[in-house]
């Protein structure tokens, strides 16, 4: 139904101009054409957004990588000192 409709529509706007004198009798055949390269030409540009975010997420992920201060094992520990205050510096040895 759909597809009956905008063939309707294509002759009739396509009647329109050519009665105008603004174009030549444009068949269906040239509204699907464009129709297709429209969305050959969106499918390549989605195509290239998400190969462009790809791209920019390795590179923040190569700056994290490049920027991250160390992660071992000392810096991360917490000590409670004998008064139960957290700390970063390890208790003294009695």
């Amino acid at each position: 139904m759909l597809g009956s409709l905008a063939k309707y529509v294509a002759n009739f706007a396509a009647k329109l101009l050519f009665e105008a004198g603004q174009a030549k009798p444009v068949g269906v055949k040239i509204w699907k054409n464009m129709a297709k390269s429209q969305a050959t030409f969106m499918k390549k540009q989605l195509e290239k957004n998400r190969l462009k975010k790809k791209e920019d997420k390795e590179q923040r992920k190569l700056e994290r990588q490049q920027n991250s201060t160390s992660g071992d094992l000392e810096n991360m520990m917490a000590y409670v000192n004998e008064f139960g205050e957290i700390t970063s510096t390890p208790p003294e040895k009695k």
